[in-house]
Protein backbone atom coordinates (compact mmCIF):
# COMPACT_ATOMS: atom_id res chain seq x y z
CA UNK A 1 0.00 0.00 0.00
CA UNK A 2 2.79 2.43 0.90
CA UNK A 3 4.58 1.72 -2.38
CA UNK A 4 1.40 2.35 -4.36
CA UNK A 5 0.86 5.65 -2.52
CA UNK A 6 4.48 6.70 -3.11
CA UNK A 7 4.19 5.91 -6.82
CA UNK A 8 0.90 7.79 -7.05
CA UNK A 9 2.44 10.87 -5.45
CA UNK A 10 5.52 10.63 -7.64
CA UNK A 11 3.61 10.43 -10.90
CA UNK A 12 0.83 12.84 -9.95
CA UNK A 13 3.07 15.58 -8.58
CA UNK A 14 2.66 18.85 -10.41
CA UNK A 15 5.43 19.99 -12.72
CA UNK A 16 7.20 23.12 -11.53
CA UNK A 17 7.85 25.94 -13.97
CA UNK A 18 11.33 27.34 -13.71
CA UNK A 19 13.04 24.35 -12.10
CA UNK A 20 15.05 23.39 -15.19
CA UNK A 21 13.48 25.73 -17.71
CA UNK A 22 16.04 27.57 -19.84
CA UNK A 23 13.40 30.02 -21.06
CA UNK A 24 12.42 30.94 -17.49
CA UNK A 25 15.69 30.82 -15.56
CA UNK A 26 18.35 33.47 -16.03
CA UNK A 27 21.47 32.54 -17.99
CA UNK A 28 24.33 31.21 -15.81
CA UNK A 29 26.10 34.59 -15.92
CA UNK A 30 23.17 36.12 -13.95
CA UNK A 31 22.01 33.08 -11.99
CA UNK A 32 23.76 33.66 -8.65
CA UNK A 33 22.96 35.33 -5.32
CA UNK A 34 22.61 39.10 -5.42
CA UNK A 35 25.58 40.81 -3.76
CA UNK A 36 23.78 43.99 -2.65
CA UNK A 37 20.89 44.60 -0.30
CA UNK A 38 17.98 42.42 -1.42
CA UNK A 39 14.48 43.40 -0.29
CA UNK A 40 12.00 40.55 -0.87
CA UNK A 41 8.25 41.17 -0.78
CA UNK A 42 5.88 38.21 -0.99
CA UNK A 43 2.33 39.06 -2.10
CA UNK A 44 -0.83 37.22 -3.20
CA UNK A 45 -1.09 36.82 -6.98
CA UNK A 46 -4.02 39.26 -7.10
CA UNK A 47 -1.84 42.06 -5.65
CA UNK A 48 1.33 41.58 -7.71
CA UNK A 49 0.37 43.80 -10.66
CA UNK A 50 -0.71 46.71 -8.42
CA UNK A 51 2.47 46.55 -6.32
CA UNK A 52 4.74 46.21 -9.36
CA UNK A 53 2.92 49.04 -11.12
CA UNK A 54 3.44 51.29 -8.07
CA UNK A 55 7.14 50.37 -7.96
CA UNK A 56 7.57 51.09 -11.66
CA UNK A 57 5.79 54.46 -11.35
CA UNK A 58 7.95 55.43 -8.37
CA UNK A 59 11.09 54.37 -10.25
CA UNK A 60 10.45 55.56 -13.81
CA UNK A 61 7.29 57.65 -13.73
CA UNK A 62 5.21 55.08 -15.63
CA UNK A 63 3.81 51.62 -15.12
CA UNK A 64 5.09 50.12 -18.38
CA UNK A 65 6.02 46.53 -17.64
CA UNK A 66 3.13 45.76 -15.28
CA UNK A 67 0.55 43.42 -16.76
CA UNK A 68 -2.31 41.18 -15.57
CA UNK A 69 -1.18 37.77 -14.39
CA UNK A 70 2.43 38.73 -13.73
CA UNK A 71 4.11 36.65 -11.02
CA UNK A 72 6.77 39.11 -9.87
CA UNK A 73 8.96 42.07 -10.68
CA UNK A 74 12.14 43.78 -9.58
CA UNK A 75 13.56 47.28 -9.41
CA UNK A 76 17.31 47.72 -9.36
CA UNK A 77 19.14 50.59 -7.71
CA UNK A 78 22.90 50.84 -7.13
CA UNK A 79 23.64 48.23 -4.44
CA UNK A 80 19.94 47.59 -3.74
CA UNK A 81 17.24 45.53 -5.40
CA UNK A 82 13.54 45.28 -4.53
CA UNK A 83 11.85 42.05 -5.60
CA UNK A 84 8.11 41.36 -5.45
CA UNK A 85 7.02 37.73 -5.93
CA UNK A 86 3.95 35.55 -5.48
CA UNK A 87 3.53 34.19 -1.96
CA UNK A 88 2.37 30.70 -2.97
CA UNK A 89 2.50 28.46 -6.04
CA UNK A 90 0.27 29.52 -8.93
CA UNK A 91 -1.09 27.33 -11.72
CA UNK A 92 0.09 28.07 -15.25
CA UNK A 93 -2.86 28.92 -17.49
CA UNK A 94 -3.38 26.33 -20.21
CA UNK A 95 -0.93 23.86 -18.62
CA UNK A 96 -2.81 21.61 -16.20
CA UNK A 97 -0.64 20.40 -13.33
CA UNK A 98 2.13 22.96 -13.93
CA UNK A 99 2.86 25.36 -11.09
CA UNK A 100 5.03 28.45 -10.83
CA UNK A 101 6.57 28.61 -7.37
CA UNK A 102 7.67 31.66 -5.38
CA UNK A 103 11.20 30.21 -5.41
CA UNK A 104 11.24 30.03 -9.22
CA UNK A 105 9.97 33.61 -9.52
CA UNK A 106 12.53 34.80 -6.96
CA UNK A 107 15.35 33.11 -8.91
CA UNK A 108 14.11 34.76 -12.11
CA UNK A 109 13.86 38.21 -10.52
CA UNK A 110 17.26 37.95 -8.80
CA UNK A 111 18.65 37.34 -12.29
CA UNK A 112 17.26 40.77 -13.17
CA UNK A 113 18.84 42.23 -10.01
CA UNK A 114 22.14 40.86 -11.34
CA UNK A 115 21.73 42.71 -14.64
CA UNK A 116 19.82 40.23 -16.82
CA UNK A 117 17.22 41.57 -19.20
CA UNK A 118 15.04 39.48 -21.49
CA UNK A 119 16.71 41.19 -24.45
CA UNK A 120 20.14 39.69 -23.65
CA UNK A 121 21.25 36.15 -23.07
Amino acid sequence: MRIALALLLLFCSPALAGKNDATWNPPPKYDHPYSGKLEKRYRPQAKIMAECSALFVADTGNSIGAYPGMKGCSIQKPGHCIVVVINKPVAVKGKPGVLITPEAVLRHEIGHCNGWTHAID
